[in-house]
Parts: C-alpha cells; sequence; structure tokens
C-alpha cells in the first residue's frame, strides 16, 4: 500500500465496499484521492504496560500535568476525545484541589442492551428468533 498512487488506493477502497468491478475505474477517477503516510498513528496500539505513560498528574506535581492520549487515566481506553477530555479535567480538578470527579466513562461492554444492540446488527438487522 506505501508505493501505491491515489488512484490505485481508491479503487481498492471501492472493490473492498462491494462496488461491482465494472464501475470501479469511473468512479475512481471522478474522485480525487490523496495518499497521506502517518509513521505515529499505530503508536496508540502499540502494546504497552501499567507505567509506560506519565500519570496525568505526577506524584508531589503541584503545577505540572500530562493531558491527551499519552497520559495514563484507567478510566478510558485511548484514541478517543472523551480520553482527551477527561484527562484534562483531571489535572484541572487535581491541581485546583477541586472536589469534583471526571465523568465514569459509559460502560457498554457490560450493558446488555448494548450487547444484544451489537447481535441486531451483526444479524444483518433481522430479530433475533
Amino acid at each position: 500500500m506505501p508505493e501505491c498512487n491515489g488512484m490505485e488506493m481508491c479503487e481498492e477502497w471501492l472493490y473492498h465496499m462491494g462496488v461491482p468491478e465494472e464501475k470501479i475505474p469511473e468512479m475512481a477517477a471522478a474522485a480525487t484521492t490523496i495518499p497521506v503516510h502517518m509513521p505515529y498513528i499505530t503508536s496508540y496500539f502499540m502494546p504497552r504496560a501499567l507505567g509506560d505513560r506519565p500519570k496525568v498528574v505526577p506524584d508531589h506535581s503541584k503545577n505540572l500535568a500530562f493531558i491527551g492520549n499519552f497520559a495514563e487515566t484507567p478510566r478510558d481506553t485511548v484514541f478517543t476525545t472523551e480520553y482527551s477530555v477527561r484527562t484534562a479535567m483531571e489535572a484541572v480538578y487535581t491541581l485546583l484541589d477541586i472536589d469534583r470527579s471526571v465523568p465514569e466513562v459509559f460502560a457498554s461492554a457490560f450493558d446488555v442492551r448494548m450487547l444484544m444492540n451489537a447481535m441486531y446488527y451483526l444479524n444483518d438487522q433481522k430479530k433475533l428468533e
């Protein structure tokens, strides 16, 4: 893929989207696809262990905090906007000694309604018999 031009990438994407093969060249020619190489994007998903990233507010810190996806917080999974917002809230509340908690992450993995909704879509939007 790194060696493909934009047209080739668009054709590949259209193929995987299920576009009939005879229509792919025409549709790809009508699109503008600009290849972009993002070498560090996978850093979010690299194996890591507790302590690989700094705490939002390091121990004994009075005026320093780390926010965003490269700060350690037990409340969320990286690569979400909410993660960045939660770390910023945690930093402000901690450094300013505000007695307020950061909103919890919605535990959708443990909510049977969310699991059943996912099952509905995995079953081609047909009701379970």
